[in-house]
């Protein structure tokens, strides 16, 4: 059964340093089996489904990233819920937006 995991790549487009284009980010998931990939402008954060567990879906996604482009991006991972639960847990709710 497919999860929903959001992954937070870190050091992706900063200053011009490890450049990876989204579009390229969703294609090597897609292709490394990842389904409904999504991402959010040039941040480098991706959600997408997957049947692999949490401690895996990391460690697949850096080696077909590192595979497809070279880049040694290091990953952290989240389940939808885990998601939820950060946000839920806020402690500072009513800050502006």
């Amino acid at each position: 059964m497919s999860a929903t995991h959001v992954a937070l790549l870190r050091g992706i487009n900063v200053g011009g340093h490890n450049r990876l284009p989204m579009a390229r980010l969703r294609e090597i998931a897609a292709d490394a089996g990842f389904i409904d990939v999504r991402t959010y402008i040039q941040s480098g954060n991706l959600v997408a489904s997957t049947d692999l567990e949490p401690e895996v879906t990391g460690e697949v996604l850096a080696v077909a990233i590192r595979e497809a482009t070279g880049l040694r991006i290091p990953i952290v991972i989240r389940t939808a819920q885990q998601w939820a639960d950060v946000i839920a847990a806020n402690p500072f709710p009513d800050a502006p937006d």
